[in-house]
């Protein structure tokens, strides 16, 4: 019972209430692109913003506390390979911080511009700045991503670093915070993980899914609304 009582209060680094989470389920045949799947969600993140009771929404490819995205390996640029070490790889929207209310340290967010010419940029989070340049700024420094066994990679998996934002929670909420870094999500090798919306709502954010299907059944009714739950 303590720790039960423990485990929730526990910072999530976000505020799961009036959050909702949606994931959705795409044809690889109809969304083959890292562009096919930028313009269908940008679509229906447009379209959910403009409901009634919606403050913010986004995309995403994780929903924290405990559904993720895959470990990779990265060596920093000018460093022994020795060096490398695992992080947690996710790729989200511009407006994907914002839903959920994290703050950004340095630098910058994720722009459209970013995710139009699929750049190869990332956003790092403090715990990724505390392991790998203690006492220094990240921003502006390279990071090589292994993602050999990606379809869709890039022959030069090079990325710059442009921000840090807060830490959330994203190994569940018993063990610390590691390492996580967030590319666009509408790189080619990101088409084939999850695609999920997180909307910040005004009032019950579960009273909103049939309108939020509705508006993805408007762009495309072939894809599927698969899962719809509060953060709560």
């Amino acid at each position: 019972t303590r720790t039960f009582l423990a485990l929730t209060h526990v910072d999530l680094g976000f505020n799961p209430s009036h959050l909702l989470s949606v994931e959705l389920t795409m044809s690889r045949g109809r969304y083959r692109k890292g562009l096919e799947t930028q313009s269908f969600m940008n679509e229906v993140a447009a379209r959910v913003r403009r409901l009634p009771g919606v403050t913010a929404a986004g995309v995403s490819m994780e929903i924290p506390p405990v559904e993720r995205g895959p470990l990779l390996e990265l060596t920093v640029a000018g460093r022994p390979r020795a060096e490398s070490a695992p992080v947690l790889f996710a790729a989200s929207s511009e407006s994907h911080f914002a839903a959920m209310g994290r703050a950004i340290r340095r630098g910058r967010n994720l722009s459209a511009e970013d995710l139009a010419a699929e750049r190869q940029v990332m956003v790092v989070n403090d715990a990724f700045a505390r392991a790998f340049f203690p006492g220094a700024d990240p921003v502006g420094q390279k990071i090589r991503l292994n993602l050999e066994h990606m379809l869709g990679a890039p022959d030069d998996p090079t990325f710059e670093i442009v921000g840090v934002v807060s830490d959330v929670r994203n190994q569940g909420v018993r063990k610390p915070v590691i390492a996580e870094a967030y590319v666009p999500y509408t790189l080619p090798m990101v088409g084939f993980g999850r695609n999920a919306l997180l909307v910040r709502t005004a009032g019950y954010p579960a009273a909103l899914v049939e309108s939020i299907r509705r508006e993805i059944w408007a762009v495309d009714s072939k894809v599927m609304l698969t899962k719809a739950q509060t953060m709560d």
